[in-house]
């Protein structure tokens, strides 16, 4: 709700006109043009994602209803079904996004999805988790210019939106090993979109590894349980055998540095 309330806060800025974040066009450009340019700029990426990806083009499509162009209300004035129902459609879409993030039909799909549905105020979970993949990037930089990071988790991105740089990974572990649940956030992400995404899998395995081998001191009991079950369900994964093979690798390096039991680590296996 606090995040919700700081979004809508900051909103007040944007519509009145001061700045209007895009990944697209110029500030200038951006400010001179209204949903409906930005949607027929979108559709046409749409389009061309929906045709390669049927995938994407399904969880999409409800967002791309020309009725929601006019006629429905801005987002802090939705019923909380209704913000339910849209947050829904845009994480799977996002997750779904993220393997073409570096194209520009998904380019204009997130322009859209930030200027009618406000998605960098209201989604930044979804958009950051879509987007770390792809955090050494002067893409990455470009989106996280335009999302709402300040007094949350991910405020520690304010650094790459002021100096224009790409975010480190040893950053990004020092950072997860500050804050576990960034961590396991990630994670969990990962176990979805790398059924889809060999770069998500590379990612979530690579940062697993690096973050447990940075640990310098004993690892807490608590984040321990709670690593446990991600891992597992990483392991068990169909989807992506790199995912799985990783993780394994990570719990075999996990039960040396935790002195854990066979047991807990047989079971990852099973």
């Amino acid at each position: 709700a606090a995040a919700r309330a700081h979004a809508a806060a900051a909103a007040g800025k944007l519509h009145g006109g001061v700045h209007r974040p895009s990944l697209l066009f110029s500030q200038r450009e951006a400010a001179d043009m209204d949903v409906a340019d930005v949607y027929a700029v979108a559709c046409n990426g749409y389009e061309e994602l929906a045709a390669r990806d049927a995938a994407l083009g399904a969880a999409a499509q409800p967002l791309f209803a020309r009725k929601l162009v006019d006629g429905m209300a801005d987002r802090d004035h939705l019923a909380p079904e209704e913000s339910a129902a849209l947050d829904d459609h845009l994480q799977r879409t996002l997750r779904l996004l993220s393997p073409h993030l570096l194209e520009p039909a998904a380019h204009k799909v997130l322009e859209y999805l930030m200027r009618r549905f406000r998605a960098n105020e209201y989604n930044t979970g979804a958009m950051v988790a879509m987007a770390m993949p792809y955090h050494d990037t002067q893409l990455f930089v470009r989106l996280v210019r335009c999302l709402h990071v300040a007094g949350g988790r991910f405020e520690f991105l304010e650094d790459v939106q002021r100096t224009g740089a790409p975010l480190p990974r040893e950053v990004l572990v020092k950072r997860c090993l500050h804050d576990h649940g960034l961590l396991l956030g990630l994670l969990g992400e990962a176990h979805i979109t790398a059924e889809f995404s060999r770069r998500t899998a590379a990612f979530a395995t690579v940062l697993l590894a690096e973050t447990l081998a940075a640990s310098r001191t004993p690892l807490d009991e608590v984040f321990i349980a709670r690593l446990l079950p991600v891992i597992a369900r990483g392991v068990a994964k169909g989807g992506s055998s790199e995912l799985a093979a990783g993780y394994y690798m990570a719990a075999v390096a996990l039960a040396a540095r935790a002195q854990l039991a066979a047991e807990p680590l047989a079971a990852l296996g099973e």
